[in-house]
C-alpha cells in the first residue's frame, strides 16, 4: 500500500514554501524548521529514506527545480514513484531517460471532445437540438484541448464564435503563450511566428530553404519547437500546429499593434493586408504579407486561359508603390493579384515570392529577383520567365544555386534550356510531369551531378532520353520488376507504390513505364543505368521469369554486384524464394517457354540458349540466396514497403552529396593534395587541420574532398558550422546525433546527454574506416565533446578539421596533425572566377575590363568576397559598377561583413579585439616592433595578441617584419567602429577616414571616446588646438600636413604615438605634451632644432626626423635616456652628431643616418653603445674617418656603408699609419669592423684590388651576408675568399670582375647547423667574369645571370671547343644523319647565365641534338607563331575526357599534327607527357583535345626552341632510372598513366610516357606498375 502522496507545482520549486510543503506532507503534517534550501535538501533526504512515497512535480520547466528537490534518484526508498508532467521535452532528456517512461498526452478526440463541452455547457453528454450545430462549431475550434473546451462551456456563445475567428479567448491565450515564453531565444520565437503566419500545412524543407537565408537556423529551431509541442512534422514531411496554437502566436503578433495592422511584423488575415496595401501604410515593421486570396478547381483553368479575371474579384488591383516603404519584407503571398506601376522600388530583401495566378506574361526586367530563395508563379499567364524565349524554361544561367525546379502541368513547354547544365553542382530535383509537348531534353542534362529525382511522368511527346543522361551519376536505385512495369499483376499496385516511396524517401529511381514484348532485347537507357547506379532493387513476382528481358536485366546485375559493391534487395511478391533458387512453380514452366520459342524461332538455337539459360539459372539462383524480404498474401503492402525496403535501402546507402559552388577555381591541387593524403597517409588515425581567414574557402574545399573520397570509406560524416551550432541550445547534443546517424548510416540512438552522446560515438566509430569532416570549429572542448580520444578510432580512418584559428590545433598534439593553410587566391584565377559570377565566362567585357580590376583587386583572391561581389554587379551598367567601388571603400558588403565578423567574434577577449581594431585602423603596413613598442605603454599586450590574431588569420607578419592584414579584413573591422554611431563619427573610438576626421576637428566636436584620430593630408590643412581638447583619451595621432595654431596647454596628456610629418615649426613648443609619448615620427618637417625643454622624456622609444633637411644638430640624448631607434635618414644639413649619444649605452639599438652628406665623422663615445645592433651610414659622402672604437662593438650585427667613398677612409688611414706611433701597430687597420657583424654591405664605395691587398686575413667568424655590389676589383679578395659557400655573397655588377677563386678558409663564415638559409654566389651582370675555380661547398647557389663570357664552374660545366663528334653516342639513340662539321653551328643556351652563344657542335664536354627549325615550322604550319606563349604543355586543373567538347572539324588535321609532336618527343622529353595524353584521342578528336594540342604548340614557342638533349662523356657510365604514375589521371576508365626516364650517367637516353592497361586501386599501386613497365622496357 502506498505510504505517502505529496504534489507540488513548479512555482514552489525556488521558495523555501515548497520545501516546508513536502516534508509536511511526507511527515504527515509534522512541521520542521527549514532555514536554507541547503538545509531543505538534507530534511527532505531524511524524510523519505524510509518510505515508499508517490511525489508529483507539476508543470516542471527547468532542469535546477528537480534538483533543489530531488537532489539525487537514490535518497527515494525502493518502490517510490515520481511523476513529473512538462510542456519541454528536451527537460527530460538530462535526467537518465533510459528510467524514465515518456507518456505523451494528446488532444481528445471528436466525441470525447464533445462531450467534455457538454457537460460543461449542458449539464449532461449530449448538446440539446438547437445547439448541435453551434456546439460542433466550437468543439472543432478548441481541436480537442480540455482547457478550450472546459472555457468555452462556460462562456457566451455565438457572438463568441465570431470573435474568435480573429481573437482567441484571453484565457487560453495567457495559457498557451506559457510555452511560447519559454523559448529560450528570439530566433526561436521568430521562427515560430513565421510557421504559425505563412507556413502551417507547408513543406518542411521549403521552410528550412527560405528561412535558412533570412537568419535563422530551421532545422535546430524546429526541432526546439518539436520538444515544446508547439510544432509537430507529419508523415508527408508537412509542419502542423495545433489550431489555438497557431491563434496563439498570431495574436502574440496582433498585440502588438492591435489597431494599426502597418506596424505589425506579419500580416496574414486578407482584409488586414488588402487595407495596408489600398492605404499605402506599410511600414519596414512588416517582414511578412500574406495577402489570403485563393481560386480553386475549375477557376484555376479558366484564369490560365484569361477568361476569369474579369469576373473575379477585379476591385483588387493594387499599386507596386504600396510597397515601398516595405524595407524589410521578406516574404509575400499575393495570389491573383493584379499589381501596376514599375518594380524599382520594390522590397529588395524578398526571400520568398507566392504569386500564383501572375497576371503578365513575363517578368518586368526591374523586379528585384536577386536575393530570392523560392518563387512559386503556379497557374500563371507567364509565356517566358524572364526575357526568356516563348515556350522554353529560363536560362538557367542566373540562378547558380537553384535546387528544384517545378513545371509540372506546363502544357505549352517545348523545350528545356541546355543551360540546366550549368545548375551541375546544385539541382537536386526535376518535376515535368504533364508537359505533354516536351519533345526532347537537352544533352546537358548529363552535367546534373547532384540530381537525385528526375519526373517525366505524362511527357507524352517525349520519344527519347539523351544519351547524356547515362553521366548523372547521382543515380542510385535502379528498380527492376518483370510484372511491376510490364505486367498486369503489379505494374499499377505494388510497383507504383514501391515507386513513389522510394522517390519520396530522396532516392532517384530509375523505371521503364513502357510495355516490353517477351523476348525482346534489353534496352540501350537500362544497359546504361544499371552501371550508374548504386543499388538495385529486385522484385519477383508470379511473372518474373517469363519476361527475357528481365532475365537479362538480372543477369546485369548480379554481374555489377560480383565486380563493385552494387547492393542488391530481392523482394518476393506473393513468390516462394525456393521456387526462384531451383527454378520450380512459376519459374520453371516460364522457362520452359522460352526454351519452346527458341525451338521454333532459330536453327542451331542449342548453343545460344544453353548459354544464356546458364546465365539466368545462375544469376536466379545468386539472387535467391540473397538475405531478400517475403510479401506475405495477407501482408500489409504499404507497411512491407516502408519498413523492409525503403528503411532497408537508407541504411546500405549512404546518399550525402554536399551542395558546393558551381564555379571552383583554383582549388584543384590542395584538394588532389588532401585527396592524396586521405589513401596514401599515415595507416593509423591521420588528422588534418585546414585553416584560414573566413570566406577562403576552407569548407568549399573540405566538401570536395568528401565528395570524391567519402565512398572510399566505411561510413563519413560533415559536420557542418560546429561553432554556429554549438551556440545555441543543445547544439553540442544535436552535432552528436548527427555524427552517430550517419555512421550508422541512418540508423538513429537516442542521446539525451553529452556524455551519453560521447558514448554512442565511441561504440559507432570502433569498427568502420570513417572519414570525419569537422567544419568551424573554434573551441577545444567541442572537439572533446565530438571526438573524445584518438584512439576511439578504427586504424585508416581520417578526420579533417576546418577552423579560422590555428591555435585551436596547438592542444591536440599538433606534431601529429597534417597542417594545410588556405590562402587567398592569386590574381589569374582571381579574375576568372569573378568574371564566371559577373559574365559568365573567364574574360570581362572590353568596356568593363579596368573596373574588374579593380573589383578582383578589391576582393584580395577571398572566393566569398568575389562570388558575392561578382553576382550583385551582374547584368549591371558601367555607371552601377562605378558607384558600387565607391561605395564599397567606406562601407563594405553586409554579406562579406557577417562572414568575416565571425572571426572577430571569437576573439577571446576586448584585449585581442581593441588590438585588431587599432592595428586595422592605423598599423597596416607598419612595422611590427614600432606597433609593439607603441601599444605595450597602452595597456596591451601586443606580442601575445599578435599570436592570437595571426592564429585565426586576421594578420600577418611578412619577412621585413610588416603587419599586413587582407583588404577584406580591414574593412571589417573599421566597419565594426563605424556601425557603432554610423552618422555621428564623434562618438567612434578610432577615425581613420580624412573626411570623418577633417569635420570633427573643423567641428570641434571630439568627445573622450576617441582613442586613435588619422588626418593624412596631402595640401596644408590649418586648425587650432583646442579642436583636441576634449579627446583627453587619445593615444594614438597622425596628422600629417597640418598646422596648429594656437597653445598645446590642453593638448591630450595620454598621448603614446604622434605621426606628425611636415610639422611645420623649427622645434617643438615648449608647451607641448611629450612626456607620454613612445615614438615621434616628423619626418619632412621644417626642425631645425628637436626641443628647447629640459624634461627628461623616459618613455620616448623611437625618434623618426628623417628628411628634415633643415635640420642642423642632433637632440642632447641626455634627455631621452630610454630611445631605442633614432632614425635620421636624408637630413642633409647635420653636420655632427651630439657626443651625448654615448649616454644610450643600454637602450639604442639602431641608428640611421642614410644620406647625412655633410657628415664627417662619428662621435667617439659611439663605441660605448653597448645594445646597438644596426648602423646605417650609407651615403655619407662626407664621411672620411671611421671610429677605431667600432671594433670593440660586440652587440654590433649589421653596418650598411653603401655609396661612401672608402678611397677616401683607405687614404686617412694611409697618412695616420705613416706616424711612427701606429705603423708598428698591427692591428690598425682601416677596416674596421667588429667580428660580431653578421650582415656587412658595402655597395658601391669604390674598393679597389689595392685597398684589400692591404688587409691581410680578416676576422669575421658570424659573417652570413656580404654585399660587395659595384666595386672595381678584378678578383675576389683573398681575405674573403673563405666565405664561398658559407654566407650570401653578393658580387653583382662587378663590371671589372674577371675570375674568383675559392679556398676552405677555416676563419671566415663558419656558421652554426641552425641556419635556415642557402648560401648563394650571386654574380649577376659580371660582365668581365669568365671562371670560377676551386671547391665549392655542397648546397652553394650560383646566380650567373647575364655573365656572358662566363665558360667555366669548377665542376659544374666548362665549355671548349672540340673537332669531332662522337657518332657512337648519337647512333646508340638511333638518331641517325646527325654528322657533326666544323662548319654546322648550333645554338647554345646557357641555364646558367641566361644566354646564347652561336659554335659548333661539341661532344665530349656537350652534344646538343635539337629541333629548332622543325618547332618553328609546325607553328608556321598552325598559325600560331603569333600566338600568346605558355609556361607549361598541359594544363594541370584540366581533364581530358572522350565526352568533353565538339567533335573536331578535321580529324586528318588532329592526326597530322599529333604525330608531328611524337616525332618531336625524340628529342624533348618535356612534352613526352602531354604528347601522349592528346594521342589517346586521334579516332574521335573534339574542341578540347584540339585545346589541349595547341597549347603545347604555344608552350614550345615560350623560350623553348633552345631545349634539346645534352649528351656528354662522363667517367662514370652507371645506369640509372625513375619512374612515376598519374594514378586515375583518365576520368573515362580511371586507369593511370606511367612514365620513365633511364640516364647512362648523366645523359638520358630512354623515356616513355603511357596509360597503364588495367585499373590500378591506389597510387602506390599505380606507381609499382609503373616500375613493372620500365623494368619490362
Amino acid at each position: 500500500m502506498l505510504e505517502v502522496f505529496c504534489a507540488i507545482s513548479h512555482k514552489l520549486l525556488r521558495d523555501l514554501r515548497a520545501y516546508f510543503q513536502l516534508v509536511s506532507e511526507i511527515l504527515v503534517g509534522r512541521r520542521r524548521k527549514i532555514r536554507s534550501v541547503d538545509e531543505g535538501i538534507w530534511t527532505i533526504r531524511k524524510a523519505m529514506s524510509s518510505k515508499r512515497v508517490l511525489l508529483v512535480l507539476d508543470d516542471v520547466k527547468e532542469n535546477d527545480q528537480v534538483d533543489a528537490i530531488l537532489g539525487m534518484q537514490n535518497w527515494f526508498c525502493p518502490g517510490s514513484k515520481i511523476i513529473i508532467t512538462s510542456r519541454n521535452q528536451q527537460f527530460i532528456k538530462a535526467h537518465r531517460p533510459d528510467n524514465i517512461r515518456m507518456v505523451e498526452v494528446d488532444t481528445l478526440l471528436q466525441t470525447p471532445s464533445l462531450k467534455l463541452f457538454c457537460w460543461h455547457a449542458f449539464g449532461e453528454e449530449d448538446p440539446p437540438e438547437n445547439f448541435s450545430d453551434l456546439a460542433n462549431r466550437v468543439v472543432s475550434c478548441c481541436g480537442g484541448l480540455p482547457l478550450a473546451l472546459w472555457i468555452f462551456g462556460v462562456d457566451v456563445w455565438e457572438s463568441t464564435l465570431e470573435i474568435l475567428d480573429t481573437i482567441p479567448d484571453s484565457d487560453i491565450q495567457k495559457k498557451l503563450e506559457i510555452s511560447y515564453n519559454s523559448l529560450k531565444n528570439d530566433l526561436d520565437k521568430n521562427l515560430f511566428l513565421d510557421i504559425v503566419c505563412f507556413f502551417v500545412g507547408k513543406e518542411k524543407d521549403l521552410m528550412v530553404t527560405i528561412l535558412h537565408e533570412c537568419g535563422f537556423y530551421p532545422v535546430r529551431g524546429i526541432e526546439n519547437l518539436e520538444d515544446q509541442g508547439l510544432l509537430s512534422v507529419d508523415d508527408s514531411n508537412k509542419l502542423r500546429i495545433h489550431q489555438l496554437l497557431q491563434q496563439m502566436g498570431k495574436e502574440i503578433v496582433r498585440q502588438k499593434a492591435p489597431d494599426e495592422p502597418g506596424k505589425r511584423c506579419r500580416l496574414w488575415r486578407h482584409e488586414d493586408s488588402l487595407n495596408v496595401l489600398k492605404e499605402n501604410t506599410g511600414t519596414p515593421a512588416i517582414k511578412g504579407l500574406d495577402l489570403g486570396m485563393h481560386m480553386e478547381g475549375n477557376l484555376q483553368n479558366q484564369y490560365r486561359s484569361g477568361n476569369v479575371f474579369s469576373n473575379w474579384n477585379n476591385e483588387v488591383q493594387l499599386k507596386t508603390s504600396a510597397f515601398t516603404r516595405m524595407s524589410q519584407l521578406r516574404l509575400l503571398l499575393i495570389n491573383y493579384v493584379q499589381l501596376t506601376g514599375g518594380y524599382k522600388k520594390f522590397p529588395k530583401k524578398l526571400r520568398w515570392l507566392c504569386w500564383r495566378g501572375f497576371p503578365l506574361k513575363s517578368i518586368p526586367t526591374d523586379f528585384p529577383l536577386e536575393s530570392l530563395v523560392v518563387i512559386d508563379m503556379r497557374n500563371s499567364k507567364l509565356t517566358q520567365f524572364w526575357n526568356g524565349t516563348k515556350a522554353q524554361t529560363p536560362d538557367f544561367f542566373r540562378f547558380p544555386n537553384l535546387e528544384k525546379v517545378i513545371l509540372k502541368g506546363c502544357y505549352g513547354l517545348v523545350e528545356v534550356h541546355e543551360s540546366i547544365g550549368d545548375l551541375e553542382t546544385s539541382l537536386i530535383s526535376l518535376n515535368l510531369k504533364g508537359c505533354k509537348r516536351l519533345r526532347k531534353l537537352p544533352r546537358t542534362i548529363g552535367r546534373l551531378k547532384v540530381l537525385e529525382t528526375l519526373i517525366i511522368s505524362g511527357c507524352s511527346s517525349l520519344d527519347r532520353l539523351p544519351e547524356d543522361i547515362r553521366m548523372i551519376v547521382s543515380l542510385r536505385v535502379f528498380l527492376v520488376d518483370g510484372g511491376r512495369f510490364r505486367g498486369i499483376d503489379t505494374r499499377w499496385t505494388f510497383t507504383d507504390h514501391l515507386y513513389t516511396a522510394l522517390v519520396g524517401a530522396g532516392f532517384c529511381t530509375f523505371r521503364d513505364n513502357e510495355e516490353i514484348g517477351r523476348g525482346e532485347e534489353i534496352g540501350l537507357e537500362i544497359k546504361r543505368a544499371i552501371p550508374r547506379s548504386r543499388s538495385s532493387v529486385v522484385v519477383f513476382s508470379e511473372n518474373y521469369a517469363s519476361s527475357a528481358w528481365c532475365l537479362d536485366e538480372l543477369v546485369m546485375i548480379m554481374e555489377r554486384r560480383r565486380t563493385s559493391k552494387h547492393v542488391v534487395l530481392a523482394v518476393f511478391y506473393h513468390v516462394d524464394p525456393s521456387d526462384v533458387r531451383h527454378q520450380t512453380g512459376s519459374f520453371g514452366k516460364a522457362l520452359a517457354g522460352h526454351e519452346e520459342r527458341f525451338k521454333a524461332g532459330k536453327r542451331g538455337f542449342e548453343e545460344e540458349w544453353m548459354k544464356r539459360r546458364k546465365g539466368w539459372t545462375e544469376a536466379l539462383k545468386e539472387a535467391a540466396d540473397l538475405a531478400g524480404n517475403v510479401l506475405e498474401a495477407k501482408g500489409y503492402e504499404a507497411k512491407f514497403i516502408q519498413d523492409d525496403i525503403v528503411q532497408v535501402l537508407k541504411g546500405k546507402l549512404s546518399r550525402t552529396h554536399l551542395s558546393i559552388p558551381e564555379y571552383l577555381v583554383g582549388i584543384d591541387n590542395q584538394v588532389n593534395s588532401i585527396s592524396s593524403w586521405l589513401h596514401n597517409g599515415p595507416s593509423d588515425v591521420g588528422i588534418m587541420s585546414i585553416w584560414g581567414i573566413g570566406g577562403v574557402g576552407k569548407t568549399t574545399i573540405a566538401k570536395r574532398v568528401f565528395n570524391l573520397n567519402s565512398g572510399s570509406f566505411d561510413a563519413g560524416s560533415f559536420l557542418q558550422d560546429i561553432a554556429k551550432t554549438s551556440q545555441v541550445s543543445r547544439g553540442v547534443l544535436s552535432l552528436q546525433k548527427q555524427l552517430v546517424s550517419e555512421i550508422l548510416v541512418g540508423k538513429k540512438r537516442k542521446i539525451r546527454s553529452v556524455n551519453a552522446g560521447i558514448s554512442e560515438i565511441r561504440k559507432a566509430v570502433s569498427g568502420k574506416r570513417v572519414l570525419l569532416v569537422l567544419d568551424d570549429v573554434e573551441e577545444n572542448d567541442l572537439v572533446d565533446a565530438i571526438l573524445g580520444m584518438q584512439n576511439w578510432f578504427c586504424p585508416g580512418s581520417k578526420i579533417i578539421i576546418t577552423t579560422r584559428n590555428q591555435q585551436f590545433m596547438k592542444a591536440h598534439r599538433a606534431d601529429k596533425i597534417h597542417m594545410v593553410r588556405v590562402d587567398p587566391l592569386p590574381g589569374t584565377p582571381s579574375l576568372r572566377l569573378f568574371c564566371r559570377h559577373a559574365f559568365g565566362e573567364e574574360d570581362p567585357p572590353k568596356i568593363y575590363t579596368d573596373l574588374t580590376s579593380r573589383v578582383v583587386d578589391l576582393c584580395g583572391g577571398l572566393p566569398l568576397a568575389l562570388r558575392i561581389l561578382g553576382l550583385s554587379l551582374s547584368g549591371e551598367s558601367v555607371d552601377v559598377w562605378e558607384s558600387t567601388l565607391e561605395m564599397l571603400k567606406t562601407i563594405p558588403d553586409s554579406d562579406i561583413q557577417k562572414k568575416l565578423e565571425i572571426s572577430y567574434n571569437s576573439l577571446k577577449n576586448d584585449h585581442d579585439k581593441n588590438l585588431f581594431l587599432d592595428i586595422a585602423c592605423f598599423f597596416v603596413d607598419e612595422d611590427k616592433d614600432l606597433m609593439v613598442m607603441t601599444l605595450n605603454k597602452c595597456g596591451f599586450y601586443p606580442v601575445y595578441g599578435i599570436e592570437n590574431l595571426k592564429a585565426r588569420g586576421l594578420l600577418s607578419v611578412d619577412v621585413s617584419n610588416k603587419l599586413r592584414m587582407h583588404q577584406l579584413i580591414q574593412q571589417m573591422g573599421r566597419e565594426i567602429i563605424r556601425q557603432k554611431a554610423p552618422d555621428e563619427p564623434w562618438k567612434h573610438s578610432r577615425l581613420w577616414r580624412h573626411e570623418d576626421s577633417l569635420n570633427v576637428l573643423q567641428g570641434n566636436t571630439g568627445t573622450r571616446a576617441i582613442q586613435g584620430l588619422k588626418l593624412d593630408n596631402w595640401d596644408e590643412v590649418q586648425l587650432e588646438t583646442s579642436a583636441f581638447t576634449r579627446m583627453s583619451e587619445l593615444r594614438l595621432l597622425f596628422i600629417n600636413y597640418v598646422k596648429l595654431i594656437g597653445g598645446y596647454k590642453m593638448f591630450p596628456k595620454k598621448l603614446r604615438w604622434l605621426c606628425w610629418r611636415r610639422f611645420p615649426l623649427e622645434f617643438i613648443p615648449t608647451d607641448f605634451p611629450l612626456e607620454s609619448l613612445v615614438v615621434i615620427d616628423m619626418r619632412n618637417s621644417n626642425l631645425t632644432r628637436f626641443w628647447n625643454g629640459t624634461k627628461v622624456l623616459g618613455f620616448l622609444r623611437i625618434l623618426n626626423l628623417s628628411h628634415c633637411r633643415r635640420l642642423t644638430e642632433t637632440p642632447d640624448f641626455s634627455i631621452l635616456p630610454n630611445l631605442e631607434r633614432l632614425i635620421l635618414k636624408e637630413c642633409s644639413n647635420l653636420v655632427e652628431v651630439h657626443d651625448s649619444i654615448g649616454d644610450l649605452e643600454t637602450s639604442l639599438v639602431s641608428l640611421n643616418l642614410e644620406g647625412c652628406s655633410r657628415l664627417r665623422k662619428l662621435p667617439r663615445t659611439i663605441a660605448g653603445l653597448k645594445v646597438l645592433k644596426t648602423l646605417i651610414i650609407s651615403g655619407c659622402s662626407s664621411l672620411d674617418q671611421l671610429p677605431e672604437e667600432m671594433r670593440t662593438m660586440e652587440s654590433l650585427r649589421e653596418i650598411v656603408a653603401d655609396g661612401i667613398d672608402f678611397s677616401l677612409i683607405y687614404r686617412t688611414w694611409k697618412e695616420e699609419t705613416s706616424r711612427p706611433a701606429l705603423r708598428e701597430n698591427p692591428q690598425h687597420t682601416w677596416f674596421s669592423f667588429p667580428p660580431s657583424l653578421v650582415d656587412l654591405s658595402l655597395v658601391d664605395c669604390n674598393l679597389s684590388d689595392d685597398a684589400f691587398s692591404k688587409i691581410g686575413s680578416i676576422n669575421l667568424p658570424s659573417l652570413q651576408k656580404l654585399k660587395l655590389n659595384k666595386n672595381p676589383i678584378t678578383f675576389l679578395p683573398d681575405c674573403f675568399k673563405g666565405l664561398i659557400g658559407r654566407v650570401r655573397l653578393d658580387l653583382r655588377r662587378c663590371k671589372k670582375l674577371q675570375m674568383i677563386e675559392t679556398h676552405m678558409g677555416s676563419n671566415i663564415g663558419i656558421m652554426g647547423s641552425e641556419r635556415n638559409w642557402w648560401p648563394i654566389l650571386n654574380v649577376t651582370h659580371c660582365e668581365s667574369l669568365e671562371r670560377i675555380r676551386g671547391p665549392v661547398r655542397p648546397g652553394c647557389v650560383i646566380e650567373a645571370l647575364g655573365c656572358e663570357k662566363l665558360v667555366e664552374i669548377e665542376n659544374e660545366f666548362v665549355l671548349e671547343p672540340l673537332e669531332d663528334v662522337d657518332a657512337e653516342t648519337a647512333n646508340c639513340l638511333q638518331l641517325y644523319g646527325l654528322q657533326s662539321t666544323p662548319d654546322t653551328e648550333v645554338t647554345m643556351y646557357s641555364h646558367i647565365t641566361k644566354t646564347q652563344r652561336k659554335g659548333p657542335i661539341q661532344t665530349p664536354s656537350g652534344l646538343i641534338l635539337l629541333q629548332r627549325k622543325y618547332i618553328i615550322d609546325l607553328l608556321i604550319r598552325t598559325n600560331l607563331s603569333d600566338a600568346k606563349p605558355v609556361h607549361t604543355p598541359m594544363s594541370t586543373s584540366t581533364q581530358l575526357s572522350r565526352h568533353s567538347g565538339e567533335p573536331h572539324s578535321s580529324t586528318f588535321e588532329y592526326r597530322s599534327i599529333v604525330g608531328a609532336l611524337q616525332y618531336l618527343s625524340f628529342t624533348r622529353p618535356d612534352i613526352s607527357f602531354a604528347v601522349n595524353k592528346v594521342a589517346q584521342f586521334m579516332h574521335a578528336p573534339t574542341s578540347d583535345h584540339w585545346s589541349a594540342v595547341k597549347r603545347i604548340l604555344c608552350y614550345l614557342k615560350k623560350e623553348t626552341l633552345h631545349y634539346g638533349l645534352l649528351l656528354r662523356k662522363a667517367p662514370i657510365m652507371s645506369i640509372s632510372a625513375f619512374s612515376d604514375a598519374d594514378w586515375a589521371g583518365c576520368p573515362d576508365d580511371r586507369r593511370s598513366t606511367s612514365g620513365f626516364c633511364v640516364f647512362l650517367g648523366p645523359n638520358l637516353i630512354s623515356w616513355s610516357s603511357q596509360k597503364q592497361p588495367t585499373v590500378a586501386r591506389s597510387s602506390t599501386e599505380a606507381e609499382y606498375k609503373a616500375i613493372a613497365n620500365q623494368c619490362d622496357c
